[in-house]
């Protein structure tokens, strides 16, 4: 089940994780898989009303915070600070603030390592959100669950997250082939890392017990979209 008690605080947000219960969420998760940026990525999900995304954060995000300890965690925006106010209280049932996007950490399945992941909704890019969100994700990863291993991933011909994840550090490793995507994936790792485990898809007849450490490819290729990423100068 998701902990309702769990946030990460950075300087302007907070993430935290989707809760069910909470109509904001569930109205945020709507109003993202509606918009015409996501619909754009060819991703559509079918998520049209509050029990469809009540139905997937249960089935999706709470299934992987239990069977990871981590997932995609929803970002509020701090109110305002004014001179004399008191520090923000982490959002809850109870407290919920403006939503603005998501950020977190995904296991996909031809990896043994997770990606970290941003999206901010397009009235809310542009002002560096998303490399906000990432770092604090990444001290996250590092400090609390003990991973220095987490890659970064995007399309080819997504510059804007390409920069975001150079910002975060990570340094460009190659094209990689993910049975996850049908296209090509441009991988990013963190320094001094020079291989990175993919596993091949399941075997769909004869069985197969083969693990690659491949290096990444460099054939030409043309990937669409992997995310409703984020607009960052």
């Amino acid at each position: 089940m998701a902990d309702p008690s769990f946030y990460i605080e950075t300087p302007r947000l907070f993430l935290s994780q989707f809760l069910p219960e909470s109509d904001a969420h569930c109205q945020f998760l709507v109003d993202m898989f509606t918009s015409p940026l996501f619909i754009s990525t060819g991703r559509d999900r079918g998520i049209r009303t509050l029990e469809h995304a009540r139905n997937h954060i249960r089935t999706v995000f709470i299934k992987t915070y239990e069977d990871h300890g981590f997932g995609g965690w929803i970002a509020s925006l701090k109110p305002p600070a004014t001179p004399g106010s008191v520090p923000s209280v982490p959002p809850s049932l109870e407290t919920t603030y403006e939503l603005i996007g998501t950020g977190g950490l995904c296991q996909r399945k031809a990896l043994t390592v997770p990606d970290v992941g941003y999206s901010i909704l397009p009235q809310h890019q542009g002002q560096g959100y998303a490399t906000e969100i990432g770092a604090a994700v990444l001290k996250y990863a590092r400090e609390s669950l003990g991973r220095t291993d987490v890659v970064g991933m995007t399309s080819e011909d997504n510059e804007t997250s390409k920069h975001i994840l150079q910002k975060l550090g990570f340094v460009y490793y190659g094209l990689v082939k993910l049975s996850d995507f049908d296209d090509m994936t441009v991988m990013f790792v963190q320094p001094g890392v020079t291989e990175v485990k993919i596993l091949p898809p399941p075997p769909t007849s004869e069985p197969s017990t083969v693990e690659a450490s491949t290096k990444p490819s460099d054939s030409p290729t043309s990937p669409s979209s992997l995310s409703t990423s984020t607009a960052e100068k």
